[in-house]
């Protein structure tokens, strides 16, 4: 596969040309045995404005050991490491936030195109190479890598993208060319595909629900969807605009909360009425959209990546408050976030001016 073909995700502007690239050079993905409910949910509209406050925070920049890395999503182990994929090299690097020692690894195979990454309870570090077709794990005790080949999607690479084990200790991820969602059985490597029904969705994000089910984001078509592991089916809920929608969360009350990039909201899904509704980020910096990373703490509130206007953010859905947390350097470029143990926000500053894992202390 050719460079340029490789969809490389780290740019920006691959939102706006995915369709077109998917359609020009691999086809559309043909319905699956399943069957769909498009669900016609109730909106609520989004406010004009919130309420929000600007804090400086306390964010440390650990520069990693490469320039223009190319970093997406991080993940961060019991000991405080953080991991993560650089795509501009095809490494698997991880980073110890409490020293900024550096080490990064290179995977067989690798075609520069690591994306989700996961930590499992023995602390394997799973990764998907979208390019090279398959998911890895690598063992940091034994320094040692296995990778699990998925079935290739009309003889190419099924672009295998974000991971989530579930709570039985399945791995599951998402294939954006391939145009389903995936499931790993770590113990015996056997690997299960849940064609989606509906074509040219681009499934990414995943997040799980509190009933089992598996719901996944679309940058293609302003759709979630959510997935009945039991049956197969797959029900798809409709966005208020036809946003992609990057990374999804689940609070602890059971909403699932999706970052739209391009529109600039935050969204809530109720799963058991299917009512949407969405907040607006306030624009400082009067560029909103780039709303990419997206996790949940404790208390139900969402945190997520800003692109636009260069920043952290924190929605208190209990008040409808927002509080922004400026990035020191300028125009950083931050994609992914996860938590650590001690409380912290770890992202991922991909700009080649940044190039560095930022660490927030709320």
């Amino acid at each position: 596969m050719s460079t340029a073909r490789r969809l490389r995700l780290s740019t920006i502007i691959f939102i706006a040309l995915l369709g077109l690239l998917v359609s020009a050079c691999y086809g559309i993905a043909p319905p699956g045995p399943q069957t769909v409910t498009n669900a016609a949910p109730v909106v609520t509209p989004a406010a004009a404005s919130a309420p929000y406050t600007i804090i400086p925070g306390k964010i440390r920049e650990l520069p990693v050991g490469d320039s223009n890395a190319g970093m997406m999503r991080p993940a961060v182990d019991s000991a405080g490491n953080v991991w993560f994929g650089e795509m501009n090299y095809g490494y698997l690097a991880e980073l110890n936030s409490n020293t900024g020692t550096f080490h990064h690894f290179t995977p067989p195979h690798n075609l520069e195109g690591i994306m989700g990454i996961a930590i499992d309870r023995l602390g394997n570090v799973w990764f998907a190479e979208q390019y090279a077709n398959y998911i890895g794990r690598f063992t940091p005790s034994t320094r040692t890598f296995k990778i699990y080949p998925l079935p290739p999607y009309r003889g190419h690479t099924a672009g295998p993208q974000d991971l989530l084990f579930d709570n039985a200790g399945n791995l599951w991820f998402t294939e954006l060319l391939g145009n389903a969602i995936g499931r790993l059985n770590p113990t015996t490597g056997q690997i299960h595909i849940y064609p989606i029904p509906t074509a040219n969705l681009l499934p990414y994000g995943l997040t799980l629900g509190h009933d089992g089910t598996i719901w996944f984001s679309s940058l293609a078509s302003g759709k979630i969807g959510r997935l009945d592991p039991a049956t197969g089916a797959v029900r798809l809920y409709t966005l208020p605009q036809p946003t992609p929608a990057m990374e999804l969360t689940t609070t602890p009350d059971g909403s699932i909360w999706f970052a739209g990039y391009q529109s600039g909201i935050l969204g809530q899904i109720n799963p058991q009425t299917g009512q949407i509704t969405t907040s607006i980020p306030p624009s400082p910096l009067g560029l909103r959209s780039g709303l990419y990373g997206l996790i949940s703490d404790a208390q139900g509130n969402l945190w997520f990546t800003y692109i636009g206007n260069n920043a952290i953010g924190k929605f208190i859905p209990a008040n409808g408050h927002y509080i922004l947390y400026q990035i020191p350097i300028p125009d950083s470029g931050p994609f992914g976030l996860a938590f650590s143990r001690q409380g912290t926000i770890v992202f991922t500053e991909s700009a080649a001016s940044a190039n560095s894992i930022g660490v927030l202390t709320p």
